[in-house]
């Protein structure tokens, strides 16, 4: 057997390239100043480094539930946040048994990716104790300038079962750039 190239057709046309095409492409974007200063690691940085972290916690009262409903409402003022591009995430918890609860960024910050956002639905237990925890929407923040993180809170409350108690608010922040 004879190893034959396969037979293309020829082209109708010829294309030409101006030289302008083939010049080399200018940018105008400065090259980065050197490596960037912090830890790739997943440990914690320095102040001001990428790959700092920062936690804070806040707490709210709320009121023992009634045979109509009780709803507490509130702020947290839970942490300033420094200059930077920062990445959060958000967890609630609770003393004693609740009905439901929610919580958000209010008001929102410019440079916010979503309003942190959290929400349960009923789970109050017939009585029996149990742990609850609200996982919130993960976000991206860029801050030009110090930002205050202030959450309302809403917990709940339509039994007379249900006691007065105290969430915990967490968030923990992760510097980016």
């Amino acid at each position: 057997m004879r190893n034959e190239q396969p037979k293309f057709p020829a082209p109708r046309h010829r294309h030409r390239f101006s030289p302008q095409l083939l010049a080399p492409v200018i940018t105008t974007t400065p090259p980065l100043a050197g490596p960037v200063i912090g830890v790739v690691d997943g440990s914690d940085a320095a102040p001001g480094q990428v790959g700092e972290f920062m936690f804070a916690t806040g707490t709210f009262a709320y009121a023992a539930g009634t045979t109509s409903g009780v709803t507490s409402t509130g702020h947290i003022n839970l942490i300033s946040m420094p200059p930077g591009d920062w990445d959060f995430t958000i967890s609630a918890s609770f003393s004693d048994l609740i009905t439901s609860a929610l919580f958000f960024l209010d008001p929102l910050p410019t440079g916010m990716s979503n309003p942190m956002f959290g929400l349960n639905g009923n789970f109050t237990m017939a009585g029996e104790a149990e742990t609850v925890i609200i996982i919130g929407q993960s976000a991206r923040g860029s801050f030009a300038v110090t930002t205050s993180m202030v959450f309302e809170v809403q917990v709940f409350n339509n039994s007379t079962s249900d006691p007065a108690g105290t969430m915990t608010l967490r968030i923990e922040a992760r510097r980016r750039r």
